[in-house]
């Protein structure tokens, strides 16, 4: 999951990190441990963007924080270990 660039539309540095920091900071007080990821568009058209995965966030959490921090989508990946994107919008 990522904060970064909402909507798709591409905000500064800065306004990314903030918004990945406020992400960070709700799982942490939720009590989800994360760690860093970095998701990359393979086909080099759009940047990276910092993410984090937080083992044991339920969809429906997940699909909340997605529409809280503006993402069009989010990674899901279930009990089955098989990825699911989530379309939000």
């Amino acid at each position: 999951m990522t904060a970064w660039n909402p909507y798709s539309i591409v905000s500064s540095h800065e306004d990314n990190q903030r918004s990945q920091e406020a992400l960070l900071r709700k799982l942490s007080l939720e009590g989800f441990t994360t760690l860093s990821a970095f998701g990359v568009d393979p086909s080099g058209d759009w940047p990276g963007e910092t993410s984090v995965l937080a083992p044991g966030l339920d969809l429906e959490r997940t699909k909340s924080l997605g529409n809280e921090f503006a993402q069009n989508a989010v990674l899901w990946i279930g009990d089955d270990a098989v990825p699911q994107l989530i379309l939000l919008r």
